[in-house]
């Protein structure tokens, strides 16, 4: 087979000629909590399965320090970055990133990077909720005090996941109903849309609006349910919720997430009738008031790690060479790729194996340091440079594999497994990398 350059183009070839029709598997979603007992500082994230309603994972972050969220339950907020691969999480003032696995700090607490609008004092400001769009690596702010969006623009021009702002701001509280409060926002990245959610600060009543992200700064239109009621919230279909707390959107599925911080709701969102349907639910798995859901994010499928590396005579001797993602492989994650760490300097080119299915066990013998994991199915061989860095084992390969927008590749699997060239005195010789595994996933 001819080696092929790094081209998006090539691979999407491959999944639009090889790939049959995938299902995803279930949601996973993710509520942000205050916790209680001994957890006195910082959040709780609470990841809940969708299909069982049982809790897969109860992470606490942010320990060290005063982030925690208020007693006042509008403020706060929670996203999913699947550029990054974590949570961006708000409790009205500061602002961090977070891997919700493992705890990791992927963006240090800063102030909220937001010049308010209207500058009356320390408090101008306040998050209510907030959004990411994974295509142009930008988050979406609500400021609870004035009713404003804002836009922050996040990473440089050099690195799209550096923790870097920029902001714009536009007034949106004209386009609410009087005396509403900004309470919930999610962004249909296939569609482009933009949700805002809206509660009533007294009677608790909430709204749903819909716009472009194009336009994300102008007139709404309101989501409702059958009959242009507002919709309802389960466990009856009947009842109405209370205090949206946040919302979250399955681009791949169009189902549209809403919490009111005791009961998760999945509604089914009808783009052409701006309507949405009832479809499932989830009871918090606390019956304790503080530990209720402040906000709400959606957990894509993480990628998986096979084997590990191992290099031939002539490599210097790198055990550590890991391939990883950078990033999630989330539909419209324009800066997902696949990046090989803690290769030997001596290596002069790499090769990418991308194959279609998962990383397999124990794969095949074919002569190399290791077996060969990756899946043989639709292989496809792309020519990569190796950029040297410091030391004996400074060398780092990378392939964008930006990923459409497109739900047609939802579910798909993909594999991958890097081979470096190496050279040593008059010897040739080679390394063999980690199989990693990635399924085009929801958010």
């Amino acid at each position: 087979m001819v080696f092929k350059t790094a081209s998006f183009i090539s691979v999407s070839l491959l999944l639009a000629t090889c790939l049959p029709a995938q299902v995803g598997k279930t949601d996973v979603i993710i509520g942000s909590t205050r916790g209680t007992g001994a957890f006195v500082k910082g959040i709780k994230l609470v990841s809940q399965n969708l299909s069982t309603c049982k809790v897969v994972r109860s992470l606490a972050v942010n320990t060290v320090g005063s982030f925690e969220f208020s007693q006042n339950r509008v403020y706060g907020g929670a996203t999913y970055d699947a550029v990054r691969g974590g949570v961006w999480l708000s409790h009205g003032i500061e602002l961090t990133c977070v891997d919700p696995v493992n705890g990791k700090i992927l963006c240090q607490t800063i102030r909220m990077p937001i010049r308010p609008r209207i500058k009356l004092s320390w408090f101008s400001f306040t998050a209510s909720a907030m959004a990411f769009d994974n295509q142009e690596n930008t988050l979406y702010v609500a400021d609870a005090i004035n009713g404003d969006l804002y836009q922050v623009k996040t990473g440089s021009a050099t690195d799209p996941r550096a923790c870097v702002f920029s902001d714009k701001s536009a007034r949106v509280r004209q386009h609410m109903p009087a005396s509403h409060t900004l309470t919930g926002l999610a962004i249909d990245q296939v569609r482009r849309l933009l949700f805002v959610g809206s509660q009533h600060m007294t009677t608790g009543k909430r709204h749903i609006y819909v716009t472009s992200l194009q336009k994300w700064d102008g007139k709404t239109a309101e989501v409702t349910g059958v009959g242009g009621k507002h919709p309802p919230l389960c466990p009856n279909s009947t009842t109405e919720a209370l205090w949206l707390q946040g919302m979250a959107f399955d681009s791949a599925r169009s189902i549209l997430h809403v919490t009111d911080g005791r009961m998760n709701s999945a509604y089914t969102y009808t783009p052409t009738k701006q309507r949405i349907t009832i479809s499932s639910c989830c009871a918090n798995p606390s019956s304790q008031k503080v530990d209720f859901y402040v906000s709400l994010a959606l957990m894509p499928q993480r990628s998986t790690q096979t084997g590990s590396s191992c290099q031939s005579t002539a490599c210097l001797s790198c055990p550590a060479m890991t391939l990883k993602t950078l990033g999630d492989a989330a539909l419209g994650n324009s800066h997902f790729a696949l990046a090989l760490f803690g290769a030997p300097s001596n290596s002069t080119a790499a090769v990418a194996a991308l194959g279609f299915g998962n990383c397999t066990s124990p794969g095949i013998d074919v002569g190399l340091c290791a077996r060969l994991t990756v899946s043989l199915n639709a292989l496809l061989p792309i020519a990569l440079p190796v950029n040297k860095g410091i030391g004996n084992c400074g060398g780092t390969s990378i392939l964008p594999l930006p990923i459409p927008a497109d739900i047609r590749f939802f579910g798909t699997r993909l594999s991958a497994q890097f081979l470096t060239v190496c050279t040593g005195g008059q010897q040739l010789g080679h390394s063999l990398s980690n199989c990693v595994g990635f399924e085009i996933t929801h958010n």
